[in-house]
């Protein structure tokens, strides 16, 4: 019988890369990401994760269910079997027929990505309402929740890295740059610094457009939140934002307290 306090294993599997984490009452024990890319195959995902058991000279014995989501579907089944393999449990995916205490009232809660439920899952329980979340990935998504925490709905535009290799694809004369930095000066100089300055400060632009613009809608101060991937270039560079890179594993684990009772059947 799963319990509350057993250690759970979260996996988020998206476009770039697959993270995961080990919780026990309700601290992270332990994270680690691996490319989604580039170390996509069964064996080295398996290596990927032996190697950080090892280092970290984790305990895995203890871990007792793992729950996922998966943008990835070619991925979904390779990743599951890693982690079967490695942890000796099988990770249950999120299914529409979990129980989320945030009403999505959008035109088919089916379309919404299960790492974007994961997501507002957590926001709903960890911040102040009304609020919004920022996720930069391979997609940038931005998250609108009411005053009562109810998922109004989204914008979804081109991440840094998908603007970047955009104008190297789409411009004869443009570079294929393969970084995204916070550029070291204002305006750029030469090309490959107005590509870095233009996807660096049109994002962070945007994104604080995108928050004016919901914060004189709701007509009071809203939670401003930014998360994934490359939010660890911009962070630093946005004013009124919470920096938060956990937010998807904490949503997870929330799923599963709260649907504990589906794991024990599996």
């Amino acid at each position: 019988m799963i319990k509350e306090n057993d250690m759970i294993l979260t996996v988020d599997v998206g476009n770039s890369s697959i993270g995961y984490a080990i919780f026990q009452n309700h601290q992270i024990l332990f994270q680690d990401i691996i490319s989604s890319r580039y170390d996509s195959e069964l064996d080295a995902i398996i290596a990927r994760l032996k190697e950080a058991i090892r280092i970290n000279k984790l305990d895995i014995s203890h871990v007792k269910a793992g729950i996922m989501v998966s943008v990835v579907p070619g991925l979904t089944m390779i990743v599951q079997m890693a982690f079967k393999n490695v942890f000796k449990i099988k990770l249950v995916p999120f299914k529409n027929n979990f129980k989320i205490d945030v009403n999505l009232l959008i035109d088919d809660p089916k379309e919404l990505g299960a790492d974007l439920v994961a997501d507002l899952v957590a926001m709903k329980r960890d911040y102040k309402m009304p609020a919004i979340l920022v996720d930069l990935g391979t997609v940038n998504k931005t998250l609108f929740l009411d005053c009562d925490g109810n998922f109004i709905g989204c914008y979804f535009f081109p991440g840094m890295k998908s603007c970047v290799r955009s104008l190297g694809d789409e411009a004869a004369l443009l570079p294929n740059l393969n970084r995204i930095e916070k550029p070291s000066v204002q305006f750029g100089k030469n090309t490959e610094e107005a590509i870095l300055s233009g996807v660096f400060y049109g994002t962070l632009s945007s994104i604080e457009g995108i928050a004016d613009h919901y914060e004189k809608m709701m007509g009071q101060k809203i939670t401003r939140v930014i998360s994934g991937g490359f939010s660890k270039v911009i962070a630093s560079s946005l004013s009124d934002f919470k920096f938060d890179l956990d937010i998807v594993m904490r949503g997870l684990y929330y799923l599963f307290l709260d649907n504990i009772e589906k794991f024990n059947c599996e």
